[in-house]
């Protein structure tokens, strides 16, 4: 807002020194004469000149500040998008870097999973996911889809990395809420190959207005 604000003062004063100019080569002067009698000709075209000048930079003001707003607002918008889908990005690598860090035993993991949604939802700014209405691994693969619009928001080389490595975690986290038996292998390979570090980084530096 500032900076729209800034722009329009110095089309104001732009335009103003425009004026003057064309005034000046038009004969236009400002002197002291009473004895002198005003020539009302060359007043009245003057004036026209600068009416017309007025209403252009008016359209011109009219046209680009709203512009400038709708701009700004909808780059707003996008840093809503992105931080929203980075934020639950970063939250399923906290997820995973527990469990290939082998600090979670295989007969917790379903326990640790439960432990990690219901903390989601008491830190999330907005909550989005009711853990008592629906089925925990439900609310993880949707997650993981809205994790997945990353490849929509953002540019990353490493973005076929970046889907492998969601592709992965929801299918280890489905097998653990069937109950069955994970190999955390694949995941182990998945979360390896992408260097959350370095994406996060790339991400971050793309959630700047």
């Amino acid at each position: 807002m500032k900076k729209t604000l800034y722009s329009l003062i110095m089309w104001i004063i732009v335009s103003l020194c425009v004026i003057i100019i064309i005034l000046y080569f038009c004969g236009f002067r400002i002197t002291y004469a009473p004895n002198l009698e005003n020539n009302w000709d060359s007043i009245s075209a003057c004036a026209g000149w600068f009416g017309a000048v007025a209403s252009a930079v008016a359209i011109f003001v009219a046209i680009n500040i709203p512009k400038k707003i709708a701009e700004q607002q909808n780059k707003i918008s996008l840093f809503e998008k992105r931080y929203s889908v980075f934020y639950i990005f970063s939250f399923l690598i906290s997820v995973v870097e527990q469990i290939v860090n082998e600090n979670v035993p295989e007969i917790s993991r379903k326990l640790y999973l439960d432990e990690m949604i219901e903390t989601y939802n008491s830190i999330s700014v907005v909550r989005e996911f009711d853990s008592d209405c629906e089925k925990k691994a439900g609310i993880y693969v949707r997650l993981v889809f809205e994790a997945g619009k990353i490849q929509y928001m953002f540019e990353l080389e490493e973005m076929e990395i970046v889907m492998d490595f969601l592709m992965a975690v929801e299918q280890f986290i489905s097998e653990v809420y069937r109950g069955k038996y994970v190999d955390e292998t694949d995941l182990q390979v998945a979360y390896t190959k992408l260097d959350h570090e370095e994406v996060c980084r790339k991400l971050e530096a793309q959630l700047k207005i």
